[in-house]
């Protein structure tokens, strides 16, 4: 150790003037490099009675520079004490879930059980069935005899995961097709799909109600009964004339 020197006791870095002599300072059981007021010691110790001591793990005080405490560690009372288990403080980071343990809920600053009827809701409003989080953030057992209904949740829709071969639905009669394989009725006829074969000469299937097979030929007129009343007296009447005249050729 080397003595200090005069006239203002100066020593040099890391070392502080104790006693006369330079002694190593700022690291933890060492003494503080600055005993007027008692500061600087190294990160992760403070200056406690001119030494540096450890800080900031668990049974340790709290650090007064930097974090104040180690991760899964709180300050309470200026010591760190061991946090986020059940019992135990809850821990100050991360905030969105302080406490370890999925049935574990920080609460008042304690960690507590949770999601049982009467308990705290878990983190997410969850409770353990058949119980739901209710007024006051808190499990309620529902759904038993004597017990509210529970409230109804939304059953999610499973998705396959496998590729669908896509499927061709058959087309209607009048729809346009090129093979009859499209087509519901198994025809496909003048490019649309037919009701029938429609193969003779004269049917079509594309006319004015395409998909109905139809004829091209003109029908016979229809004739109404009075038509058919002239005509049957004309048949007579030619009859009679010609009967009228076979018989005078015969005289």
């Amino acid at each position: 150790m080397q003595p200090c020197c005069p006239p203002s006791n100066f020593c040099g870095i890391n070392t502080v003037c104790v006693g006369g002599t330079c002694q190593p300072c700022g690291m933890v059981d060492q003494f503080c490099c600055d005993l007027d007021p008692p500061d600087d010691c190294e990160l992760g110790s403070l200056c406690s009675g001119n030494m540096c001591v450890r800080c900031g793990q668990s049974g340790d005080p709290c650090c007064t520079e930097g974090p104040a405490c180690n991760l899964g560690t709180v300050c309470s009372m200026g010591t760190c004490e061991d946090c986020g288990s059940l019992g135990q403080p809850c821990c100050q980071f991360p905030v969105s879930n302080s406490c370890v343990g999925s049935n574990v809920v920080c609460r008042l600053d304690e960690c507590v059980s949770c999601g049982a009827d009467g308990q705290p809701c878990c983190q997410g409003d969850v409770c353990t069935p058949p119980a739901e989080c209710g007024p006051f953030v808190n499990c309620t057992t529902c759904g038993l005899p004597m017990q509210p209904n529970c409230t109804p949740t939304a059953t999610p829709t499973a998705t396959s995961t496998s590729t669908a071969t896509p499927t061709n639905t058959p087309k209607p009669n009048g729809a346009d097709c090129t093979d009859p394989s499209v087509c519901a009725s198994g025809f496909c006829v003048d490019g649309v799909c037919c009701n029938t074969a429609c193969d003779d000469p004269p049917e079509r299937c594309d006319g004015r109600v395409p998909g109905t097979c139809t004829s091209l030929a003109a029908p016979a007129p229809a004739l109404s009964w009075r038509g058919l009343l002239v005509a049957a007296l004309v048949l007579v009447a030619t009859a009679t004339v010609a009967l009228w005249r076979r018989r005078r050729s015969l005289a």
